[in-house]
């Protein structure tokens, strides 16, 4: 599990950067354009660049332009990332211009090693050890300084002490850690998500797939692996489960003849069977949540935009009791939301001990003149932000006054 995140100069978010707590369940909320899916994107980023150079076209996210991520598209910026896993973190640093990197590795904040890979004038790019100061200065003895999370990042063909050599072990040992905690473990479902297809093919490859993809393109195929056999019971007994409680009724997946998969469901109301492609968009958005989230393995960590789009209200609701029993199986799930709902919601398994206060970050995320600030909200003891949260409330106090001027004095 990620518990903090720290950014500089990504898309909106300047060099003053921010920094936040992730818990199991953090939760992102603020006007459009404020940053939120930025800070989603940035965890995306950093986890499809693992082993490489960072990598703003990969399988979470994409960017044909690498200059679209970097603040104000200046490419003499360094853009930071830093991940932290309990009392370890690693820091990544990128310059577009010279393709300069620099990268570091802490325990509990105190740093261990950092190498770089920076231009210098008159002798060109040199990848060389800044930290420890023993070592300053020293070339690393490979030329894979710039790649994230690498394998060799701290090693040295340079004789050295045996207690500098212990030194840049551990700072080895804390790459492959938090590499072990990130690796093929990340998904991002967008807010472009939800179209099912009426007819889907057997596709080679598609039997290996970890989850549901970005816009819940591999929904069906996924299904039917999870449907299909019985190696999956439990998992599709949650799914299904969870489906109903979102009105897809009896839902089931499989193999349908020839080359051809299929995912029908029960309508509740005319007791008709349908094609999933015949669901609601809310519902068909949905069950690529749900799908994700029991499909996802213990540790994995789950990034959606927006969960609620085209659910009602009393569908909004649910979502925290979902994200509860994702959670109670050792998932981390982030969000970007706009809904008032899933905030209030919160309280409904705090109340039932499905959560406690510590499982749960809130961050009110907005841009102001020198960039995207994130501002910690905190929950009372019943569950409830405190204070709201200060964009929904001025809209609704804005409202609330609109409305109070219509009625009669009498």
């Amino acid at each position: 599990m990620i518990t903090k995140l720290a950014l500089k100069n990504f898309k909106s978010i300047s060099e003053s950067g921010i920094e936040i707590d992730l818990k199991p369940l953090t939760v992102l909320m603020g006007p459009n354009a404020s940053g939120k899916s930025s800070i989603l994107e940035a965890i995306g980023i950093f986890a499809q660049s693992i082993g490489g150079p960072i990598n703003s076209e990969g399988n979470l996210v994409v960017y044909h332009d690498f200059t679209d991520i970097i603040h104000k598209r200046e490419t003499n910026r360094w853009l930071t990332i830093e991940i932290y896993i309990h009392d370890l973190s690693y820091r990544y640093s990128f310059k577009k211009l010279n393709e300069e990197a620099r990268q570091s590795v802490k325990i509990s904040d105190e740093e261990v090693a950092r190498v770089t890979d920076e231009f210098f004038e008159g002798i060109g790019k040199q990848s060389r050890f800044e930290y420890p100061p023993e070592l300053a200065f020293k070339p690393c003895g490979h030329d894979s300084t710039r790649f994230l999370l690498g394998e060799m990042v701290f090693k040295t063909n340079e004789p050295i002490a045996d207690d500098l050599l212990l030194s840049l072990d551990k700072a080895q040992e804390i790459i492959t850690t938090i590499r072990s905690s990130l690796e093929n473990r990340v998904v991002f479902i967008s807010s472009v998500r939800g179209i099912v297809p009426k007819v889907n093919r057997t596709d080679k490859g598609m039997e290996n797939l970890s989850n549901v993809g970005k816009e819940g393109e591999h929904l069906i195929h996924l299904l039917a692996r999870i449907f299909g056999t019985l190696e999956y019971k439990d998992t599709a007994e949650k799914i299904a489960k969870w489906a109903g409680r979102f009105g897809i009724n009896e839902l089931h997946a499989g193999w349908h003849g020839a080359n051809e998969l299929i995912s029908e469901y029960l309508d509740p109301s005319f007791g008709v069977v349908l094609n999933l492609s015949s669901a609601s968009q809310g519902s068909r958005q949905i069950l690529s949540i749900i799908t994700q989230l029991f499909w996802s393995e213990p540790g994995d960590i789950i990034m959606i935009e927006e969960p609620e789009i085209s659910l009602h209200p009393g569908s909004q609701v649910l979502l925290t009791e979902l994200f509860a029993e994702a959670i109670a199986e050792g998932k981390q799930i982030i969000v970007t939301t706009h809904s008032e709902f899933l905030p209030l919601a919160l309280r409904r398994p705090i109340k039932s001990g499905l959560l406690t206060l510590d499982d749960i970050a809130l961050y009110h995320i907005k841009k102001e003149e020198e960039g995207t600030i994130a501002e910690k909200l905190d929950l009372t003891e019943d569950g409830y932000v405190r204070g709201w949260i200060p964009s929904f409330a001025e809209i609704e106090e804005d409202l609330l006054g609109e409305w109070i001027e219509t009625v009669p004095e009498d």
